[in-house]
């Protein structure tokens, strides 16, 4: 894994999103890839908090596998992001100012920090990190609800 990837980000058991997209059809060797582009994103995406990012396809299929799985994404993110969220918004679409400004950061934070150049690949959507807006405390349940049919 490279050096430059972000302590949280490094730590993630992806290994849910490595699985589906073997199951989704890519080789194993493309799905690490894909998930390490993953990584990288999502590195990029917390050190530009409220900046939008834009993924290659490669790193939006790794998105999507893990956005698929609704709880593993909302808690990895939530504990990325000290309680906020990373928001995946595939209504951006290109032609759209937002995601080439998104690309542009991407293509620029993958080359200075990775090394990588995204020539020839474009971006498909927009990711945003968002700090937390509030806190929440945990406190015992004082309830329990039941679904009951008639």
């Amino acid at each position: 894994m490279h050096p430059a990837i972000h302590p949280r980000v490094a730590q993630l058991d992806l290994s849910y999103v490595l699985t589906r997209l073997v199951e989704e059809g890519m080789s194993a060797e493309e799905a690490a890839e894909a998930v390490d582009q993953h990584r990288k994103l999502l590195t990029i995406a917390l050190a530009n908090p409220g900046v939008p990012v834009a993924p290659s396809e490669m790193m939006d299929r790794a998105i999507h596998a893990h956005v698929a799985h609704t709880r593993l994404w909302r808690e990895q993110c939530a504990d990325l992001t000290d309680g906020g969220h990373i928001d995946h918004d595939p209504t951006v679409v290109p032609g759209m100012p937002e995601l080439a400004d998104g690309w542009a950061v991407t293509c620029a934070e993958m080359r200075a920090r990775f090394g990588l150049d995204l020539a020839g690949a474009a971006a498909t959507c927009v990711l945003q990190a968002l700090p937390a807006t509030c806190v929440l405390t945990a406190a015992p349940a004082t309830c329990v609800l039941r679904v009951v049919h008639a």
